[in-house]
Order: C-alpha cells, then sequence, then structure tokens
C-alpha cells in the first residue's frame, strides 16, 4: 500500500489507539487533527466547539463543527467503561481492533450489506482524510492522470481539494505528526477543479450552462 493510505490506516494505528483509561473529553478529540485541538483559556476548539455537551442555539453541519449531543455523550461514556472493563482483562490493542470488527459489522447491517463479497470498511480520523484514503485508492498514473470535479469548492471541507490530490491539507496528521500542508504524500488526482454553481452575485447559474462548463473541464466537445 502506498505512503499516504499507509500514513492512515497503518498496523501502528491499531497499536496505538490512544489513552482508553483517558476521560472521555480527552478521548473525543484524540486522534484528530488540529481542528479538534482546544484553545488553552476557553476549552473550544477552531469552530468554538467543546469536548461536552453545552447548551448552544445553533450548531454547524460537521460533526467537527457541532457539539455533542447529552445521549450521545452518555452513550460513549458508557462505551469509555465498558472498554477500561476490557483492558483489564487483555490487552487494549486486542480490545481495540476487535471493536473496530464491531464497528464494521453495524455498518454492513445497517446499510443491507452483510452479504456482499469482498467489502472492507476502512476508519478515519475525519470526511478529508477519508478523501486522502479514496485519492490514493482510485488515484491515477502519470500515463493515465485523475481529474477530480466538483461544484462549489466551498459546499465542501477546505482541505478536500488537497486531499483529493493526494497532498498534506493540514500541518497536523491525524496521528498527531508535524507535516508540511500541500506536500504531496501519495496517489491522487493531478488537478481539482470546482464548477461554480453560482454567478459572482450569487445567483443560480442555470442548470444547462454547469453541465457546459463540467463537460469543458473533463475536455468533451459540447
Amino acid at each position: 500500500m502506498r505512503k499516504a493510505l499507509d500514513h492512515i490506516t497503518s498496523p501502528r494505528t491499531a497499536r496505538r489507539p490512544g489513552p482508553v483509561l483517558a476521560p472521555t473529553d480527552a478521548l473525543l478529540i484524540h486522534g484528530g487533527d488540529a481542528r479538534l485541538a482546544l484553545d488553552p483559556i476557553d476549552g473550544f476548539n477552531r469552530y468554538g466547539c467543546p469536548p461536552k455537551p453545552v447548551t448552544r442555539g445553533v450548531d454547524f453541519a460537521s460533526s467537527t463543527a457541532s457539539i455533542i449531543s447529552k445521549p450521545a455523550y452518555t452513550a460513549v461514556d458508557a462505551l469509555r467503561r465498558t472498554l477500561d472493563t476490557a483492558c483489564a482483562r487483555e490487552a487494549a490493542p486486542a480490545v481495540y481492533a476487535r471493536e473496530l470488527d464491531v464497528l464494521r459489522g453495524e455498518l454492513k447491517a445497517l446499510n443491507g450489506l452483510s452479504d456482499l463479497p469482498g467489502l472492507e470498511i476502512a476508519f478515519a480520523a475525519s470526511g478529508t482524510d477519508l478523501h486522502l484514503i479514496v485519492a490514493e485508492l482510485v488515484g491515477g498514473e502519470p500515463a493515465s492522470p485523475l481529474l477530480c470535479l466538483a461544484v462549489e469548492a466551498e459546499e465542501t471541507g477546505s482541505g478536500v481539494p488537497q486531499a483529493l490530490c493526494g497532498r498534506h491539507f493540514s500541518d497536523r496528521a491525524a496521528l498527531g505528526d508535524a507535516v508540511p500542508p500541500g506536500e504531496v504524500i501519495g496517489g491522487g488526482a493531478s488537478a481539482f477543479v470546482a464548477v461554480p454553481a453560482r454567478t459572482p452575485d450569487g445567483a443560480l447559474r442555470d442548470g444547462a450552462e454547469i453541465k457546459s462548463r463540467f463537460r469543458a473541464a473533463l475536455g468533451v466537445k459540447a
């Protein structure tokens, strides 16, 4: 497996599941990039979210930019206590690997994919990291470069374009290593092109115009 995928899903990830006995708050931000880092003064991440339930009128769309709910926090804390008990009986890496397999089984069942042969499920620290994994798995070669197209780059995470091009999208990787943003780390698209869905004044473009721009980006004649 090439470098980018190794960096995110290598065996050392399973050997470093995090401080299992740490408080739930600490576990919720463990294994993420700089977006989860807490301000030492107010205890919030860069999106204004703490790793515990608090009352606030508005949350945002992503899990990183939304505050965990009280029921979810209760469930996570109960799981932490269960894992604490399990790790008192056997090695933490074994517990970690088994729990991931449980999650894989649940995801397959929930999506009706339990009988699909050859299906593999990869976990990552964030959605942006998952884009990096996808780029590594399906990335093009010099003789057949891959081009990623999207509608409105602002409709996805700010680091997704770099991730899809097989580049570091932050100054810190999911395992905590300092990395140079933008550096190529593996396979991926040779280019990322975002087709604007709106005009500069915010008006929605006609669907036919958007389609025409997509075809032009692909080098396909109208």
